[in-house]
Order: structure tokens, then C-alpha cells, then sequence
């Protein structure tokens, strides 16, 4: 199938008309091209969405404490960048913990008291073993009892600190607020593992699919890098607060610390290659670095 028709009838459209030697009308603006053999080229087209940074839930902590206690200190506000190993709540045993602390530590001393009069009977035969061996049994319950008591915080002060590097996401204690056992104090987030929610026009969503490419720019860096993700879950519903379809983006590593969480990103994603028919025009003369396409 020829071509030349129609690239014939596009260059009459495109080039200046000849004008004639009895027009009275000067000459408009024109310039001379070449052209070249008809070719084919690929056109891509594009679909651009805009999304907000955000946590990874499955890389974000919840801070909790195992006993009830009251918080003396918050140490680590909402957005701050913390490290391992550094405090963030310091608490305070509830007067019920205290009471529970000293009646397993009682308790403990209590058993420990028996085993060794136990002990003292059997060197004189006046116990069994197994009286000795049910005494050990009890003082160990007991100290298991209290070093579990110590380790939810009830015996003492303690404070809670970061197991590594992470942003606070979110704080939900107050000093002075009793804290029941499991009750979350806040969030901690890995700053190496982020996603993207962007937002798909209803009717552009059956166009974009898990997998498929997309380049990520900060909208308001003055010079943003482009970041190459994939798409990694396309929503079936409507999200009621942007009227939009949450495509999800993850990130991960190096590309995650270019980020910022809360801020804005868009996302460029190719959803379609056409294949057209073009002729390329070159100037002559000092536009000739130049070269324009003219598809039919």
C-alpha cells in the first residue's frame, strides 16, 4: 500500500505556497525543508497521575507497653527522624504494677526461704527429694513471675526506645495519661520502604494493571529525578474522599530516602504504543539542526 498521495497532499498543506510573479502581495514567511523516506515510527502514549507519599504499612511499627503505666515523658514528636536506641517514652508504674511487682517479689523470697530450709531437712533425712524438687519447682515460678513483672516495666521507671532508624508517623500518648497493657503509644515507620497512592480516573483504570512502568517525579523539587517503579495494585473501588482509583506504587532502598513522606509525586505511565506512518522534515540552512515529523 503507497503512501505518496497523502504525504503528497500533507507537504502541499505544510509548505508556503509559490507565489506568483503577478501577485501584488509580497511573499509571506517561508523555509526551504528536505524531505526523507517514508518511515515508520512508534508513538507512545501516556497517562499522567498525581499521588501522595505515604508509610508502607507493612514496614511501620506500633509502639506499645506490656504492663499499665503512666507516661512521664514523650521524648520523639510526629515526624521526627529517630535512631536505634533512642528513647522516645519514658514510663511510670501504676500503683496497682507496683503492688502486683511486690507481691511476685515477696512471693519469690518467700519460696526462696523454703527451698533452703528444704534443702537443710534433706541433709538431716528428715524430707524426701521430691519435697526438695517440689520446692525448686515453686521458687522458680516465682522468679520467672518477677523477671517477667521487670520486663513489662513494673517494677521501676523505664523507657522505651527505638529498635532502629525510623520516622514517628504518628503519637497518640500524652504525659501524665495511664496506659493500659497493648494500648498503642506511637508509630514508627521505615523510611526505606514507601508507597505512592495515586489517583486513576474511573474510566482510565481498566488501562493500568500490576506491573506496569511508571516514572515518579517530586512535583515541587527544583530539579527532579526521575524514579523508575512499577505499578503494584490497581483498587477495584472508587475511593470516596478523591473520587478517584487508588493505583498503589511501592519504593524501596535508595529511591525511598529521594522521598519525602506527605509530599507530592506524579506518576507518567505508558498505556499504549501506536504505530504511524512518518515522513521527516529537515530545514536547510541555519534551522538545519532541526527536524520535524509529519505523520499520516
Amino acid at each position: 500500500m503507497t503512501h505518496v498521495p497523502r504525504i503528497a497532499m500533507l507537504l502541499a498543506l505544510l509548505l508556503p505556497p509559490v507565489a506568483s510573479a503577478s501577485s501584488a502581495k509580497p511573499a509571506g514567511p517561508s523555509m526551504k525543508v528536505s524531505t526523507t523516506a517514508v518511515t515508520t515510527r512508534r508513538l507512545q502514549q501516556t497517562l499522567t497521575a498525581y499521588g501522595k507519599v505515604e508509610p508502607d504499612p507493612a514496614y511501620t511499627q506500633t509502639i506499645s507497653t506490656l504492663q499499665m503505666g503512666q507516661v512521664t515523658r514523650i521524648m520523639a514528636s510526629q515526624g521526627e527522624h529517630v535512631h536505634a536506641g533512642q528513647a522516645l517514652i519514658e514510663m511510670t508504674p501504676t500503683p496497682q504494677s507496683r503492688r502486683a511487682y511486690q507481691q511476685a517479689k515477696s512471693a519469690m523470697d518467700s519460696a526462696r526461704a523454703t527451698l533452703q530450709q528444704q534443702r537443710s531437712l534433706l541433709q538431716q533425712h528428715l524430707v524426701t527429694r521430691d519435697a526438695v524438687a517440689s520446692a525448686q519447682q515453686v521458687f522458680d515460678d516465682a522468679q520467672s513471675a518477677l523477671q517477667a513483672l521487670k520486663h513489662q516495666g513494673s517494677g521501676a521507671q523505664h523507657v522505651i526506645r527505638a529498635s532502629g532508624s525510623a520516622v514517628v508517623t504518628s503519637v497518640s500518648a500524652a504525659p501524665g495519661a495511664v496506659i493500659n497493657a497493648g494500648q498503642p503509644l506511637l508509630k514508627l515507620s521505615n523510611v526505606q520502604h514507601l508507597r505512592i497512592r495515586l489517583g486513576i480516573e474511573p474510566e482510565d483504570a481498566p488501562r493500568v494493571r500490576p506491573g506496569q512502568p511508571v516514572q515518579l517525579q517530586p512535583v515541587f523539587a527544583r530539579k527532579p529525578a526521575s524514579i523508575k517503579a512499577s505499578i503494584h495494585g490497581v483498587h477495584a473501588v472508587v475511593n470516596p474522599s478523591t473520587r478517584l482509583v487508588d493505583a498503589m506504587v511501592h519504593v524501596s532502598g535508595k529511591n525511598a530516602t529521594r522521598l519525602i513522606i506527605g509530599s507530592w509525586v506524579r506518576g507518567t505511565l505508558s498505556v499504549k504504543t501506536v504505530k504511524m506512518t512518518a515522513v521527516a522534515l529537515k530545514p536547510v540552512g541555519d534551522a538545519a539542526r532541526h527536524q520535524f515529523f509529519a505523520f499520516v
